[in-house]
């Protein structure tokens, strides 16, 4: 239920609705699905990428924990994934006045935005739901493992970095930023038995390197993070 009322709300948050309420029910028949998907993936190649989309990312921290002895982080968190495909779009008076379809991302182009720095990251292939203006939200349910130097004191804070950004794409061919402009994780669903974040901030980072001539961005989240107890061990 937390899962479905997060959706909801990040929904509501890429459309800019001023609304308290969201009418999420699907009264549309059907056959105006049908020919909208037939329609809309007659000549789609998701192989291929958009134009000029820009990625807007965010990160919604679920549980972590420290592997100490590897130096390691892991945590459970939901990524906030959006973007546009201006080859998928359609007119809602054409189709019923349907506006938005859930979509599996095997079908989709997806954005190769991933963790940097860290050995695994693991998402759920849940649906995406795409809108009528060609607008994908993605949020994925994921399990990431990234380095962190931890201090030898285990009641002490730690902090830890997690970093993304697009593996093949630089900063002109595909844009990178912060979620709804949130330089910070979302801690709102946050379950910290064991620990509580003590720093929550973010920054986005352009960099250049020897070989090319055009920037490449990553989105830089740094955590705090406090045992609850000061064995570092909740009761």
């Amino acid at each position: 239920m937390r899962q479905f009322v997060l959706l909801l709300v990040v929904v509501a948050a890429v459309l800019g609705q001023e609304t308290e309420k969201i009418d999420s029910s699907d009264s549309t028949i059907s056959t105006d699905r049908d020919r909208l998907l037939e329609n809309l993936f007659a000549k789609y190649n998701k192989r291929n990428y958009p134009d000029k989309s820009t990625v807007q990312f965010g990160l919604n921290l679920v549980t972590v924990d420290q592997d100490r002895e590897k130096d390691l982080l892991n945590s459970d968190v939901w990524l906030k994934i959006s973007w546009t495909d201006n080859r998928l779009t359609w007119d809602p008076a054409d189709y019923g006045g349907l506006q938005n379809m859930r979509i599996t991302p095997d079908q989709l182009w997806l954005p190769d935005t991933t963790l940097f720095n860290g050995p695994a990251m693991q998402c759920t292939p849940t649906n995406a739901i795409l809108y009528p203006n060609g607008k994908v939200l993605w949020v994925p349910p994921c399990k990431l493992t990234s380095y962190c130097n931890f201090t030898k004191d285990a009641t002490a804070e730690q902090e830890c970095v997690v970093n993304f950004g697009s593996w093949t794409f630089d900063g002109l061919t595909m844009g990178l930023e912060f979620f709804e402009k949130e330089n910070k994780a979302d801690i709102s669903y946050f379950q910290g038995q064991r620990y509580k974040v003590t720093k929550n901030e973010a920054i986005r980072e352009e960099k250049f390197y020897p070989c090319c001539v055009e920037p490449y961005l990553n989105l830089k989240f740094t955590l705090g993070l406090a045992p609850t107890t000061k064995k570092g061990i909740a009761p």
